[in-house]
């Protein structure tokens, strides 16, 4: 058992990520990321832009925010209204980092890729780092949600899989904003 840990911490230092070094992975503690994923303590103001963006963040695709003034928000996901109130900042920063290893059948896409990500849900089996196209192919054939994390949906294009969709500088502006959100509308 020691032996396999040990094995999986050696290849797991060996891979190369594309948005960040693997020095720089996430520390995963529960359901949250305590440590910031940016050397730069992050902006309200640009987390606000991030999170209004229909080219960046595109975050109200699928949630609802009022407050941002933009229309057609999304209704696929929980409001973000109060989102600073329910969640703490390491809560908020794991499911933008990577929603699916708290609930593998989320919709919402890994916002910060980074190979390899570190510890994980207690208990829980976590989902394998990348999947390749043809699972993919096959799961979105088969399941609509699946508790089976061998086979699940990745919803997000061949194109962005694996890659980031903010930096880190990103990650740490959006959650400071979100933590801003206290009140439920």
């Amino acid at each position: 058992m020691v032996v396999m840990a040990l094995i999986a911490a050696v290849l797991a230092m060996s891979m190369v990520a594309d948005s960040a070094n693997a020095a720089d992975a996430p520390v995963w503690t529960g359901d949250s990321i305590e440590r910031p994923v940016s050397n730069v303590t992050g902006d309200v103001d640009r987390g606000r832009a991030i999170v209004a963006s229909r080219q960046t963040g595109l975050c109200l695709l699928c949630h609802s925010l009022e407050t941002t003034g933009s229309p057609n928000h999304g209704n696929l996901a929980p409001p973000l209204a109060g989102a600073g109130s329910r969640l703490t900042a390491g809560q908020l920063r794991a499911r933008l980092v990577d929603s699916r290893r708290l609930d593998p059948a989320s919709i919402m896409p890994a916002y910060f890729v980074v190979t390899p990500v570190v510890g994980g849900l207690a208990g829980a089996e976590q989902p394998p780092a990348e999947l390749s196209t043809a699972a993919t192919a096959t799961a979105a054939a088969t399941t609509s949600r699946s508790n089976d994390t061998a086979v699940r949906h990745v919803r997000v294009a061949a194109i962005w899989q694996g890659r980031s969709l903010l930096d880190a500088q990103q990650i740490e502006d959006v959650v400071a904003y979100l933590l801003t959100l206290r009140e439920p509308l």
